[in-house]
């Protein structure tokens, strides 16, 4: 983005006197975005009202001047037989009289606040974004903001980004155009006040712009792992805003607002349990990404802390009350186990088992995903958790679920066994392995030993007067 401002302001020493301070000019910056920003403002409020108000005074109006137009001078008059009159037809109104058929549905009011709202637009992108007085600024902001190391002071960087992204609310045009640079700042700046004040200015292009901003969501998220508290704070209060007003997706990246749980600042792990308390009430969110999340989070390239994780998850199945939704995510959890391949992981899905409200169903979908994971119960930590689910379950079965548990404890039991003995199996094959190998190494070394001797043997009887030491045979040669 540098370049293509570089020959407008090369120096501002061109442009500006040599007196003319950083802080000087980040006030005109902080000035010219500010009144842009009031300019939207006033147009989208203030000229809208009004034009919202004539359009209504105007009607007001017609439909006064047409009751007084359409009264009759007699009530005898009224009281007379419609005539048929030539060429019309019988039953049907005059087009003078009839409200049209856009009037009937109601478009007619529609369309001029359409009309309105794109003359708003069209001066907010034309008259004040592109022809304006405040237009003539948009290089120099953009100069700033793109050349950090150029202009290095912390005050007139931040404007710089402030000012910008005011600029962007003006129309669809500046924000599209200015979207790559304001997330590469977001990025890259090293000034913890520039990533702050940013994170907030994408909150708000998000809020006005959400189909340009939307392929830019995962930049949003990592902004959760930003190593300044200030940073994190104002991204969970952004992604919560922005998400509980519908204005992004859940999707797979609430896996990062999960783990902002577990933050070491107490304030920002509580606006995360705050978020999902409320996003709780929405309706089925939290179910429908919870997979997810323990896909996500149980990942061994994340290296999740193992207790970070299981308090995780402890929160967010609390969450998780109705029946079908516990039955489902068993069988889901269940299913995962295939796709597992480090015993962490398997140690993780068991623990979710754990956190789940067992019923007589969700102990049959057990049973019957059994296959799933019986190979993972040779495992101690996975036996425990799949043994607590059980207990659990026992308390409150009915006694047909109970003798259905005790059957899952056997085969679990049996499955446990069959796994330990393969394991020891296996175990001996490799020790029987490894000394076999041993003894092929010492055999080849005696056999490289006996094949020297011989070779010297004859090179000596070939030259018995022959005193060099490397015709001699070696001790161990000759043992």
């Amino acid at each position: 983005m540098a370049p293509c401002f570089e020959g407008r302001f090369k120096f501002m020493s061109e442009i500006f006197p040599s007196d003319f301070n950083s802080l000087t000019l980040s006030r005109l910056i902080f000035t010219a975005g500010h009144v842009a920003q009031w300019q939207v403002i006033h147009l989208e409020t203030c000229v809208a009202r009004e034009l919202k108000r004539r359009r209504e005074a105007a009607a007001e109006e017609g439909e006064r001047s047409g009751g007084k137009r359409g009264k009759t001078p007699s009530s005898s008059s009224a009281r007379k037989t419609p005539r048929h009159t030539p060429g019309k037809t019988p039953g049907k109104k005059a087009t003078g009289s009839s409200p049209s058929l856009e009037e009937e549905m109601g478009l007619i009011g529609a369309t001029a606040e359409d009309v309105e709202g794109d003359m708003i637009k069209r001066v907010c992108e034309v008259d004040v974004g592109s022809t304006g007085l405040l237009s003539r600024f948009e290089p120099l902001i953009v100069s700033v903001v793109a050349n950090p190391s150029q202009y290095r002071c912390p005050v007139l960087q931040t404007s710089a980004v402030l000012a910008l992204s005011k600029y962007m609310m003006i129309s669809h045009q500046l924000c599209e155009k200015y979207l790559q640079l304001l997330f590469t700042v977001l990025e890259k700046s090293a000034d913890m006040a520039v990533r702050a004040n940013t994170i907030v200015a994408a909150g708000d292009l998000a809020f006005r712009y959400p189909n340009l901003t939307e392929p830019w969501t995962p930049h949003l998220y990592a902004r959760l792992q930003d190593p300044a508290p200030l940073v994190r704070k104002n991204t969970i209060i952004v992604l919560t805003h922005l998400i509980l007003n519908d204005m992004i997706k859940v999707k797979g990246q609430i896996s990062e607002m999960a783990l902002v749980l577990e933050d070491k600042d107490e304030s920002i792990a509580a606006n995360a349990r705050f978020f999902f308390s409320q996003l709780a009430k929405k309706g089925n969110d939290i179910y429908n990404v919870l997979p997810n999340i323990i896909s996500h989070l149980s990942d061994p390239q994340r290296l999740v802390p193992r207790e970070k994780f299981r308090n995780i998850t402890r929160f967010l199945f609390s969450f998780v009350q109705k029946d079908k939704h516990c039955e489902s995510l068993v069988e889901k959890i269940c299913h995962r186990f295939r796709a597992t391949g480090s015993e962490q992981q398997w140690r993780d899905l068991a623990h979710c088992l754990t956190q789940i409200n067992f019923n007589d169903r969700c102990v049959r979908k057990l049973q019957d995903n059994f296959t799933c994971y019986q190979d993972k119960l040779v495992d101690r930590d996975v036996y425990t958790s799949f043994t607590s689910v059980t207990n659990k379950a026992k308390k409150f079965a009915k006694p047909e679920t109970k003798a259905l548990i005790t059957e899952l404890e056997e085969m679990m039991k049996t499955a446990q066994q069959k796994g330990l003995e393969e394991l020891e199996a296996e175990k001996k094959a490799r020790r029987s392995g490894r000394k076999r190998r041993m003894g092929e190494t010492r055999l080849s070394h005696h056999l490289q030993y006996h094949y020297l001797g011989r070779k010297l043997k004859r090179l000596q009887r070939k030259h018995p007067n022959n005193s060099d030491s490397r015709l001699q045979p070696k001790e161990g040669l000759r043992k």
